[in-house]
């Protein structure tokens, strides 16, 4: 429910229309607030030019099995001359606070948001722009930028359970551990929520060895339940040295053909056996569950370059059953296919006898033997006529099971089909850059059509919890156009009698919205789009390749960063940068324009999310000096004496070279050998060693072009003077 601002009559004070700098709002926090389950965190909300303010409404959407708010603290002084409150409603928190006699500004944070973490797992923070308002004492609503946070699991507490997976037959029973390792008190409480994917697992039991023995375990809705208890508390520790004793052994019938995470659901904790009992704080990883090795394999065909309205045969190829001791004598099949990108019409071969059903946007097949058969090769072929828009799957699904005369599981690969579009035709949605608050036109436009098209048909989705449909205007004048929206779904519809002579070179029409929220908002071709000639009586499906667009859209930058060494030592903790602009090496100027950082994790990968644009990578130059040694003041000296070195002397300014020049100018020299020599000696920079002004690291600087896709771009680093790492 949106609550409108109201303020009381005796809000005499109207304030004139002052210009101020873009006024935003936060909760996002840097490094990303963490917590462990049953913990209390606060969750800062910062605003910037908050300027002669008379009412608030912040509406926050957050997953309520992972946070519950239990109030608002620390709040910024001039929030007391109002009236702040807050409720919960279903998965969205709001805020709402409204001035009473003088009409406070505000800069920095506005107040905490404390809540209880019940993860594990992530809670996004998001702020819902359409039930955001702020509101200047003279009533005019102030725009503002949002950005969201998060609330995740703390992985630094060195008290861990862990799950530990394992491999299974499909059709047989697997064993997954419960471990609880570093528990340093006794435990007098658990439980445990662990969620499994029930098309690929069937829980049977759950028993408990040594101090865990008496532990219940239930199973609903694809989550295991685990409660233990132990008055006057119990060493629940598991230890390497006796691997099989306090254990949680959960067993299931492993039912899938592919990999299926194990994962703790929100709900977990553990407390003290003291009164009154304390928690634990608790870090979980998950587990999974894998196939076997297979020993034979089944594989569905797949079709590149697909043109819409063209009917197209997937083969069932078997391969390794003949050579088996124990041949197959049962076969049982269920393949989910993407409808309507695709339509089943028949098994138009099927030398087997199989049994072809289809039902919804699955095919079933089931074949027996009573005899032991061979089978390899072409088993059977499936028709599907493919109506587009995109790339269409064709998957092995759940339940997928070969067995042996004798009834016994065949462990079997199994390999996936997909349908990919083709033909020289192209539709496009647009991507324009708005700020919150505007309005924008998102064109379409086509390319490469054939100058016949007499019809087109779109259906076209948004976010709209970012965009607000507005209209959709400037169509051709050859023809007539209808336009229906349902829901997010934009449905156009064009025909005309003569050809759009125009068609590959003006856009088709602009879609437009209203931009209530900021960062990616897509807006994509859905299902049913299709363009036809003018063809008469029977128009032809012209085959397109549909490019999807949006607002403010993103694409990530990821990478792993690594020590110049041989073994490529992950760079874990190290700050990332993401900059625009001009490398100035070995020059401080100009400045580049960071456009996003982030911090690397124990295995050196990083990833960030930017627009379309041309970037170059670097880091945090500031880190902790680890010191060179003798063997880099002589390759050193040997590179400047022009003898072999570790220093390559092409490219210019290379890794080892940017680790040589310590005294940072255009040249390395004698120079740097001295400011080197003089830090070896423990001569820090500064008023001792004033030469040195290298910083503490340097790092390669790789550029890319990130467009319309993910980009992966791997770095390296060096600490200044190691120009022979090992």
């Amino acid at each position: 429910m949106k609550k409108k601002f109201t303020l009381m009559m005796l809000l005499l004070l109207i304030f004139g229309s002052v210009t101020f700098g873009q006024a935003t709002a936060s909760l996002a926090t840097d490094p990303a607030t963490t917590a462990s389950p049953g913990e209390p965190v606060l969750v800062p909300l910062m605003v910037t030019n908050f300027n002669s303010i008379g009412a608030i409404q912040f509406a926050i959407d957050l997953n309520t099995e992972i946070l519950n708010c239990t109030g608002i603290i620390n709040r910024d002084a001039g929030l007391s001359s109002g009236f702040l409150e807050f409720h919960q409603s279903g998965a969205r928190l709001f805020i709402t606070w409204t001035a009473n006699s003088t009409f406070p500004s505000f800069s920095g944070k506005l107040f905490d948001i404390n809540f209880i973490y019940t993860g594990p797992g992530t809670s996004p923070l998001n702020f819902y722009p359409t039930q955001c308002q702020v509101a200047h004492g003279d009533f005019t609503i102030l725009p503002v930028a949002y950005t969201n946070g998060s609330v995740s699991q703390d992985l630094t507490v060195t008290t861990k359970a862990t799950l530990v997976g394992g491999t299974a037959v499909t059709g047989g029973p697997v064993t997954v551990q419960l471990r609880f390792e570093d528990f340093l008190v006794k435990a007098g409480a658990i439980t445990q929520k662990i969620h499994y994917d029930v098309t690929k697992l069937d829980f049977v039991s759950a028993v408990g060895l040594d101090t865990l023995a008496g532990v219940i375990g239930n199973a609903s809705g694809g989550v295991v339940t685990l409660t233990w208890t132990r008055t006057g508390g119990g060493n629940i520790n598991w230890l390497a040295a006796t691997p099989n004793s306090n254990l949680i052994l959960l067993t299931f019938v492993y039912t899938g053909n592919t990999a299926t995470n194990l994962e703790f659901y929100p709900g977990c904790i553990i407390s003290t056996a003291t009164d009154p009992p304390a928690n634990i704080p608790v870090s979980y990883y998950n587990g999974m569950v894998e196939p076997g090795t297979p020993v034979a394999h089944a594989s569905l065909g797949s079709i590149a370059g697909a043109l819409q309205g063209t009917d197209y045969e997937i083969p069932l190829t078997l391969s390794d059953f003949d050579a088996l001791v124990n041949k197959a004598g049962a076969i049982t099949l269920t393949i989910p296919y993407d409808s309507p990108k695709l339509s089943f019409i028949n098994a138009s071969s099927n030398p087997h006898g199989a049994i072809v059903n289809a039902n919804g946007s699955y095919v079933s097949i089931v074949w027996t033997n009573a005899a032991p058969g061979l089978i390899d090769g072409e088993f059977l072929k499936l028709k599907f006529k493919y109506n587009g828009v995109g790339d269409a799957h064709l998957d092995f699904g759940a339940g997928c099971l070969f067995t042996t005369t004798t009834g016994d599981a065949i462990q079997v690969g199994y390999m996936n089909g997909i349908v990919t579009p083709g033909g020289s035709s192209n539709a496009y949605i647009g991507i324009p850059i708005s700020p919150t608050g505007a309005d924008v036109a998102v064109p379409v436009y086509f390319t490469d059509m054939p100058p016949d098209v007499g019809a087109i048909t779109l259906n076209i989705a948004f976010d709209f919890s970012k965009l607000s449909y507005i209209q959709v205007t400037d169509f051709p004048a050859d023809g007539s156009a209808n336009v229906n929206v349902t829901g997010n779904i934009i449905h156009i519809v064009w025909i005309s009698p003569t050809p759009w002579t125009g068609i590959n070179t003006t856009p088709f029409c602009n879609l437009n919205f209203h931009v209530s929220g900021g960062g990616q908002a897509p807006v994509n071709f859905d299902n049913g789009c299709e363009i036809a000639n003018n063809a008469f009586p029977t128009p032809s499906i012209i085959p397109t390749i549909f490019h999807n667009g949006g607002v403010n859209l993103v694409y990530k930058v990821s990478g792993i960063l690594t020590y110049d060494n041989i073994p490529n030592t992950p760079l874990g903790g190290i700050t990332v940068y993401l900059k625009q602009g001009v490398d100035p090496y070995p020059n401080t100027t100009p400045l580049p324009v960071i456009a996003a950082s982030t911090t690397t994790d124990a295995n050196g990968y990083f990833e960030m999310f930017v627009a379309n644009g041309t970037y170059w990578l670097d880091g945090d130059r500031d880190v902790p000096w680890v010191h060179a040694g003798l063997s880099d003041i002589i390759n050193l000296q040997r590179y400047v004496a022009g003898l072999p070195s570790t220093i390559p002397t092409l490219p210019l300014w290379n890794l080892r070279q940017k680790a040589a020049n310590v005294f940072m100018n255009a040249f390395i020299n004698g120079g740097d050998i001295i400011v080197l020599q003089r830090r070896y000696a423990g001569f820090e920079p500064g008023p001792n060693n004033p030469n040195y002004t290298a910083g503490n690291m340097t790092f390669e600087h790789p550029s890319f072009t990130v467009v319309n896709a993910p980009v992966i771009q791997n770095f390296k680093g060096l600490y200044t003077g190691d120009v022979n790492p090992n």
